[in-house]
Formats: structure tokens, C-alpha cells, sequence
């Protein structure tokens, strides 16, 4: 049987999930079981009424809270819009990163050729996005053709920025070439 939930943290106020890759947070037609917010009613009981304060994509995993209450959930929504919270992302990257460091400047918009509903790309009609990102370590196969690079960024998640198939896919392996 599937986990419902991997609790980090518990409290009156709200609950710090660890969400697993290939789960969505809003909402799907596919069940309670298909995405985190579901999971949490089904966990917290019919009468709850939580709130999802961070969202990560489907494809990515790290720690999502949901408020318990009406008043968490403002104060935490708070927290986050006026950057008090600090936020790490890690991504695996396969291919050449030129720059140990860098800055992506790329709009991000709604992927409109996306079958999930809610989910971002580079766009040149985007919002303005700014990430900056630092290689943590590089790794290769004996032969040095294939290999990767572990990315940290503390502003955005780096899968929109980074994704080849995200709107433009030139616009991300050119930010990561030509980074600013």
C-alpha cells in the first residue's frame, strides 16, 4: 500500500510534508490519493480545512507545508512574500554548465502545452525571474562524455529555468551558457 503522507513535522498550527517526485499538490480529477492536498484532508479528516503554503512540481520532491488553520496559513503566506523564509534548490543537470556560478534571467509564464494545470516555463511574455544558481559538485563517466552537475539555487526551483522542453527550449541552455 502507497504512504499517504511523510510527516517531517506536526503541530496545531500545520504539518511539514517530505512530497515525493511525481506528485502534483493542487487538486486532480485522478482522486484524494493523487495529490498532496488530498492526501492531507485524508489524513486530517473531513472537517479540516488546510491550506497548501508552498508548492514545489510534480517532478520535484522537498518539504511542502500545509497550514491547519486559517490564521497559519495568512502568517505563513506572510513569511514567505516578504522572503523571510530562506529556500534551497538542488537539481541534477546533465551536459555543460560553462560558469560555476551564475545568474538565469528568464521570464517565467504558465506552460500552456501542459497537461498539468499549473506549471511554469520560460516565456517571453513571463513574469520577470531571476535565479541564481551555484554548481555543487560535477560528476562524469569514465569515458567524459555524459555528465552532470549538482546546481543550488536559493531563489527559485531550478526546473522551470533549466527544463529544454520549458516554452523556449533554447532559453535555458543559452541562460546556462551565457549565464549574467
Amino acid at each position: 500500500m502507497e504512504q499517504l503522507l511523510d510527516i517531517i513535522h506536526e503541530d496545531a498550527e500545520l504539518l511539514a510534508i517530505n512530497k515525493p517526485a511525481g506528485l502534483v499538490c493542487h487538486p486532480s480529477k485522478n482522486g484524494p490519493m493523487s495529490s498532496l492536498i488530498g492526501r492531507v484532508r485524508l489524513y486530517l479528516g473531513a472537517d479540516a480545512r488546510p491550506h497548501l503554503v508552498n508548492r514545489l512540481d510534480r517532478e520535484t520532491s522537498g518539504l511542502t507545508l500545509a497550514a491547519r488553520t486559517d490564521d497559519a496559513a495568512r502568517e505563513l503566506r506572510r513569511l514567505w512574500e516578504s522572503r523571510e523564509v530562506e529556500k534551497e534548490y538542488l537539481a541534477i543537470v546533465h551536459g555543460h554548465v560553462r560558469a560555476q556560478h551564475g545568474v538565469i534571467d528568464a521570464p517565467l509564464g504558465r506552460d500552456e502545452s501542459s497537461r498539468v494545470a499549473i506549471k511554469d516555463c520560460v516565456r517571453a511574455d513571463g513574469l520577470p525571474s531571476r535565479t541564481e544558481y551555484f554548481v555543487e559538485r560535477t560528476f562524469s563517466r569514465l569515458s567524459g562524455e555524459n555528465f552532470g552537475h549538482v546546481l543550488i539555487s536559493e531563489t527559485h526551483p531550478l526546473t522551470p529555468t533549466l527544463s529544454p522542453n520549458g516554452g523556449e527550449g533554447e532559453k535555458s541552455q543559452q541562460c546556462l551558457a551565457n549565464p549574467n
